[in-house]
Order: structure tokens, then C-alpha cells, then sequence
């Protein structure tokens, strides 16, 4: 692998010897880079320079609406299969039934531990 040096000339890289290579560490470890001072009114010229804050939207929260009516639609399934159903799996309405109750639990579920965070 070759090295190469800012004008593009090959680097002859030749091992150094253990007390110049501390010598140049230290030197490294000593070596501070003098940053510019900012201006003391440098924070007001920033905060002076931004726009002008725009009105506060409320957000749509689309994960709650949706689990709202979704459950709104599996109570209304369920309304829908209770009188037509008869116990037994032989039963499509009370297969029915069963499906929508238990989406129902899960989604309950889902809803109050997730509640916060949708």
C-alpha cells in the first residue's frame, strides 16, 4: 500500500525508532488548536436571525382515530352476529362472533398499552 503525501507524491515511510516515535506522540498529545472566540452577542444575533415561529398545528393522530373506529366496527359486528348465532362451530355468525371478540380484546389490549405513544 502506498502513501501519499498533500501534493501527490509518494511517501517513503520508514520505521521510526521508539524514542521519536514518544517524542512525536508527545507532541501530538501537547499540541492545542486555538479555536476563534465567538462574539458575546453572538446567541442574539442567532436567535434575532430565525423566523419567526409558525402556530402550533394539532397533530392528527391517525393510529388513535383508527383503532377508535376499528373497534367501533368490530362492536358493531358482534351486535350484528349475536342474534343470528347459535353455539357451535357449525355456525359462520358465531365464528364470527368469536373472531370479532377476540380482535376486540387484542385491540383493547393493544389500545391501553400503547395509548401514550399513538
Amino acid at each position: 500500500m502506498m502513501f501519499y503525501s498533500r501534493e501527490m507524491k509518494p511517501l517513503r515511510l520508514e520505521p521510526l525508532r521508539q524514542d521519536e516515535f514518544e517524542a512525536r506522540i508527545v507532541a501530538a498529545l501537547e499540541h492545542q488548536v486555538e479555536a476563534p472566540a465567538l462574539p458575546e452577542d453572538f446567541s442574539a444575533r442567532v436567535v434575532a436571525a430565525l423566523p419567526a415561529s409558525l402556530p402550533r398545528r394539532s397533530r392528527w393522530r391517525a393510529a388513535r382515530t383508527f383503532s377508535i373506529l376499528s373497534g367501533v366496527v368490530l362492536l358493531a359486528v358482534m351486535l350484528w352476529c349475536a342474534p343470528r348465532s347459535v353455539a357451535g362451530l357449525q355456525s359462520p355468525a358465531f365464528f364470527v362472533e368469536c373472531a370479532a371478540t377476540a380482535a376486540l380484546a387484542v385491540l383493547s389490549a393493544m389500545v391501553a398499552r400503547f395509548w401514550r405513544h399513538i
